[in-house]
C-alpha cells in the first residue's frame, strides 16, 4: 500500500543530487577544469575539461560527467546526493567507464580514472588493466582533479 510520500521522497534526492553537482562543479573549477553542458562541447578550452550529461554508447545511459585531458576521454565522474553509499554506485561507474561511443577516440579502455562523488565525498578507482599505458597521465589527471583539501577515499 502506498503512503502517498513517494513524490516528496524523489524530490528530496533530486534536490540533494542537484546540490551535490553544483559542490562537484565547483571543485572542478577550482581544480582548474572547464565544466560544460554536453550540447555545447569545446574540447579546447582547456587541458582538463568536464562533460556533463556525456552521452555514451547505447546501452550505456549517460555518465553525470566524461573527463577528457588533452581532448581526450580519460575517465568519468558519478554524482549522487548527499548520503548515498558510494560503494553502492561501483557498478554503474564501472558500466560507464566501459562505455564510451564507439566514434570516440579512446586511448585507454576501459577509461582509468572513475570517480562516484556526493560533492562532499569522492571515492577514485584507477583501474589497474590500464595502468601501465596510463602512468604518465595518471599524475596530470590526479593532480588536476580535485584542490587539495578535498576527502578523496579509495
Amino acid at each position: 500500500m502506498s503512503t502517498g510520500n513517494t513524490a516528496p521522497a524523489a524530490e528530496d534526492y533530486l534536490a540533494r543530487e542537484a546540490r551535490a553537482r553544483m559542490a562537484i562543479d565547483q571543485m572542478l573549477v577550482l581544480a582548474g577544469w572547464a565544466v560544460q553542458d554536453a550540447d555545447a562541447v569545446n574540447l579546447s578550452a582547456g587541458r582538463g575539461v568536464a562533460v556533463r550529461e556525456f552521452v555514451l554508447a547505447p546501452g550505456h545511459g549517460r555518465a553525470d560527467y566524461a573527463l577528457f585531458v588533452d581532448r581526450k576521454p580519460l575517465g568519468v565522474l558519478e554524482a549522487k546526493a548527499e548520503g548515498t553509499i558510494l560503494s553502492n554506485v561501483e557498478p554503474q561507474r564501472d558500466d560507464y567507464a566501459e562505455g564510451m561511443p564507439d566514434d570516440l577516440e579512446v586511448p585507454i579502455e576501459p577509461l582509468p580514472f572513475t570517480y562516484m562523488s556526493t560533492g562532499d565525498r569522492t571515492r577514485r578507482r584507477v583501474d589497474q588493466r590500464a595502468r601501465a599505458p596510463a602512468r604518465d597521465t595518471e599524475l596530470r589527471c590526479e593532480r588536476a582533479w580535485l584542490p587539495a583539501d578535498a576527502h578523496v577515499g579509495t
